[in-house]
């Protein structure tokens, strides 16, 4: 488990109102497909997110792509994080 915590884009590079977020998640240097979540953003929504079901001892990389009416803007750049042989790691 790791607990990911993002900012919405600055308000210049919104252009409309946000609606979500798109969260996508891999193993580190690995060949496989993001693995994506899709987040509403609803009243008291809070930009923080817990991935579970994840391997441990294992580096992962993040990326978040938020969208609008209009459909989505850029992704993130890729944030680097790895989970723990016990507990829990938070990626910023």
């Amino acid at each position: 488990m790791a607990v990911f915590l993002f900012q919405p884009p600055e308000t210049p590079l919104q252009f409309g109102k946000i609606k979500g977020y798109y969260v996508g998640y891999k193993i580190k240097d690995s060949k496989e497909k993001y693995v994506y979540k899709t987040l509403e953003n609803k009243e008291n929504f809070r930009e923080e997110r817990v991935l579970t079901n994840l391997e441990r001892n294992t580096k992962y990389v993040v990326r978040v792509q938020a969208f609008n009416s209009k459909g989505a803007g850029p992704p993130s750049d890729d944030v680097e994080g790895g989970t723990l042989e016990e507990g829990i790691c938070r990626f910023h």
